[in-house]
């Protein structure tokens, strides 16, 4: 990140398989991402040309200058070295930006929980300052191997960068889980790719390529529009228990009838992207591939949230939408039995610590 816009010189530097005496350098170049707002930091991709074949490619020592670091002293930077080899084993991940401010408990399991009943096998979150439970809540996932947490603590005011150095996240989040998982989703915690006709994202994308005759070969990135579900609209379902009543997607139950065409969010297959804005595809790594835009009668996002009137969004107009009721009774049992887990987990931890 930079306040300069041209960054300085970098170079990074490899050693040679097999002979760490060799070192071998590239100038990096960079590559500022698309959604920066005119902020005074900027989020740039930073690549350097692997120069040789049998480099080894797990580790690399960035420098500002082109003479190889003395690598005794110095020590290496761990590289993620995802390759095409390692064959996607997963289908659904989901990215998360940068979490801060107030996180409620339950809303984030039922996040977790809910994306884990359509499809999603594993999360990645941002924690930018987020302590207590949620960090604890955290903690629990990781250790399932459901959640991956990363320390997002950026050494700037945050008004001097766009929303937290989310465009950072999202490329970070893109080339993390590229070859890892066939399709990415990048999502708010208050937001849900909900099939309206299909139970699953899977059984959604079978109905999808068949009805439509979409070639995964070329498409990059499924689009959804959302609909806001604003908690103080009128229509709140009053015969509830006590549990459900806590749960958004099943106490919210009117939402706009009008679907925002700017506050998309889309699941993309990762090793298609090159470029990846917070609500578009800004560049495929193949001017070829496409993006599909999902029409709302087959799935939309379910965002929970306050509606925003800007950039057109009508919400004076309202209307009932029960859909993901369907998932009622096991939304809630999953719910419940994970945060009894949970709360063992802080229970058993805390009694460590006495």
């Amino acid at each position: 990140m930079s306040n300069s816009r041209i960054p300085s010189s970098v170079w990074c530097h490899f050693s040679a398989s097999g002979n760490t005496d060799e070192i071998l350098s590239s100038e990096v170049s960079f590559y500022e991402t698309c959604e920066n707002h005119s902020k005074d930091y900027a989020a740039y991709i930073a690549s350097c040309k692997i120069p040789r074949h049998d480099v080894n490619g797990s580790s690399v020592w960035i420098s500002d200058k082109p003479e190889p670091p003395n690598t005794k002293e110095t020590p290496p930077i761990r590289v993620i070295y995802n390759r095409p080899s390692n064959n996607a084993s997963g289908k659904y991940a989901v990215c998360i930006p940068p979490l801060f401010g107030k996180v409620n408990v339950v809303r984030l399991a039922e996040f977790i929980e809910f994306s884990r009943i359509l499809g999603a096998e594993h999360f990645t979150f941002y924690n930018n300052s987020v302590e207590g439970d949620i960090k604890q809540v955290l903690e629990y996932y990781e250790l399932l191997t459901i959640a991956t947490t990363l320390p997002w603590s950026l050494p700037i005011a945050n008004e001097k960068i766009w929303y937290h150095g989310q465009s950072a996240a999202v490329w970070d989040c893109l080339y993390r889980n590229m070859y890892l998982y066939k399709q990415v989703a990048f999502l708010d915690f208050d937001e849900f790719i909900i099939p309206q006709n299909q139970n699953t994202w899977d059984e959604l994308f079978t109905f999808i390529r068949k009805q439509d005759k979409a070639d995964d070969t070329v498409v990059s990135a499924y689009r959804f529009l959302s609909a806001f579900f604003d908690p103080e609209f009128h229509g709140k379902v009053h015969d509830l228990s006590f549990e459900e009543s806590q749960l958004v997607n099943i106490n919210v139950t009117m939402r706009t009838s009008f679907f925002s065409s700017m506050r998309t969010k889309l699941l993309v297959d990762p090793t298609k992207i090159f470029e990846l804005g917070i609500h578009h595809v800004s560049k495929p790594f193949n001017e070829d591939y496409k993006v599909v835009t999902i029409d709302t009668e087959h799935a939309f996002i379910h965002h929970h949230r306050k509606c925003d009137p800007n950039w057109g969004m009508n919400c004076g107009v309202t209307k009932m939408d029960t859909s993901a009721w369907k998932y009622r009774d096991q939304l809630v049992n999953f719910t419940r039995w994970r945060l009894q887990r949970v709360q063992k987990y802080i229970d058993s931890k805390s009694s460590k610590e006495k």
